[in-house]
């Protein structure tokens, strides 16, 4: 994967994981609450709170979880088993078709064709 895409699919995994935990927290807030002017009050702060998460994920200086065991540099320096072998494998018998496939028409297909009224 390209580095700009690496960096997209970071950011939008971040704000994800983080939209996701902030909306469980609200909604067991909510589901604690009894007066609705309350729940308003928290749904009203998790969609602000969503807002802000919109607007602090693609910052280049948002801490970001590490997502990924592995670095890209690490990936390219890994010994790969994928030898390929000495010699290429060898390849299905070709069988030839039963009849060639031609423009021109055989000479019983002539006669044929030179038979057939042309409509006017």
């Amino acid at each position: 994967m390209n580095t700009l895409a690496e960096a997209l699919v970071v950011r939008l995994v971040d704000f994800y994981v983080a939209a996701t935990l902030l909306l469980l927290v609200a909604g067991v807030v909510i589901c604690l609450l009894r007066q609705p002017a309350q729940r308003l009050a928290v749904a009203t702060a998790a969609m602000v709170g969503l807002a802000m998460l919109v607007v602090l994920c693609p910052l280049p200086g948002w801490p970001r979880i590490a997502w990924r065991t592995t670095t890209p540099a690490e990936v390219a320096a890994a010994p790969t088993d994928f030898a390929m072998p000495a010699e290429p494998l060898p390849l299905p018998e070709m069988r030839p078709m039963a009849r060639p496939v031609s423009m021109t028409p055989l000479p019983d297909e002539e006669a044929a064709v030179a038979e057939t009224p042309v409509p006017e």
